[in-house]
């Protein structure tokens, strides 16, 4: 799974996977959200695309886990008021942190983790999105803090698109000893409005099953 403008770049191009041993080419059509007549990918605003893998080339993708029906959050309850607001971890892969090792046909890819809150709900009516379908964070670039407590600047997110994003029930609820859930996947982000932009993964389930 992937956002679907990340996909449509390899229409014509082979398409490798990294594992942690080689390149692995997976081949085959794999299936994107439909563009409407006169619109481009960055009107989509569902913007996702699976590609259907086989058990041999599962097989190959070494180093590579498969989710479980439990490691996925459907149908998560949205909550916008303080304190218990649905709070997310956005694990993703920037272009300028993945490493090519081309004589080794290897990949060292360094990941990036984003954490934040739902947006409110004002902000899904602004923009025309649907919290059953989006998951809309907050992202105030002046508002970031590193690892350490103190202020950070923001890093390059160019390539971020279809990183997984995951609940945290611990941080949303105190107690809470559930682990985090795939519950989206990153298709953009909106600098000018500081959000962070995914599509839940409640869709992407009802598409994979109807093509099961």
């Amino acid at each position: 799974m992937s956002a679907g403008h990340v996909m449509d770049v390899f229409i014509k191009k082979p398409l490798f996977v990294g594992t942690a041993s080689t390149w692995h080419q997976i081949i085959g059509d794999f299936r994107a959200t439909t563009i409407s007549p006169g619109k481009t990918r960055e009107d989509d605003p569902l913007d996702y695309a699976f590609l259907p893998v086989s058990d041999e080339d599962a097989a190959a993708l070494d180093g590579c886990h498969f989710l479980t029906a439990e490691q996925i959050a459907l149908r998560e309850e949205i909550v916008f008021a303080p304190p218990v607001r649905n709070k997310y971890l956005a694990l993703v892969w920037p272009l300028n942190r993945l490493n090519f090792v081309r004589k080794e046909k290897a990949t060292e890819p360094e990941n990036l983790a984003f954490t934040g809150v739902i947006a409110p709900q004002a902000a899904y009516v602004r923009h025309h999105r649907d919290p059953r379908l989006h998951i809309l964070i907050e992202f105030d670039k002046k508002g970031m803090i590193g690892r350490g407590g103190g202020p950070q600047l923001p890093p390059s997110f160019h390539g971020l698109s279809g990183g997984g994003i995951f609940t945290l029930p611990g941080v949303t609820r105190l107690g809470d000893m559930s682990p985090p859930r795939l519950v989206g996947l990153t298709i953009e982000t909106w600098p000018a409005e500081d959000l962070y932009v995914g599509t839940r993964i409640d869709l992407i389930s009802e598409a994979l099953s109807a093509t099961a």
